[in-house]
């Protein structure tokens, strides 16, 4: 099982894909007449007592029409702040690959 879950994310590394939905499952998300962007956020803070430290923010979303390929842009923000501070320009950078 290890080895399995090494190669699943080796392969993501390399560009493959490791699942695609069933188009049946999720028909509004694979309907080639209207894509759909899928898209997921978070922000990362330092460890609680870290002085000074900046907080990372992330944006990913997909690239296909199958919604199994993802890109991700991050950035360092400033320290704590839970709301991600650039998100428009790092969603347009998805929304930009995903066309």
């Amino acid at each position: 099982q290890y080895f399995a879950n090494v190669m699943l994310k080796l392969n993501v590394k390399l560009g493959g894909i490791n699942t695609v939905p069933e188009p049946r499952s999720v028909s509004f998300l694979t309907d080639p007449a209207q894509p759909t962007l899928v898209l997921g956020a978070d922000v990362v803070h330092p460890a609680p007592g870290s002085e000074g430290r900046p907080s990372f923010s992330a944006v990913v979303g997909n690239v296909d029409s199958d919604s199994a390929k993802y890109i991700a842009t991050m950035q360092v923000q400033e320290s704590r702040v839970e709301i991600i501070q650039d998100l428009q320009s790092m969603v347009a950078v998805s929304a930009f690959l995903h066309t």
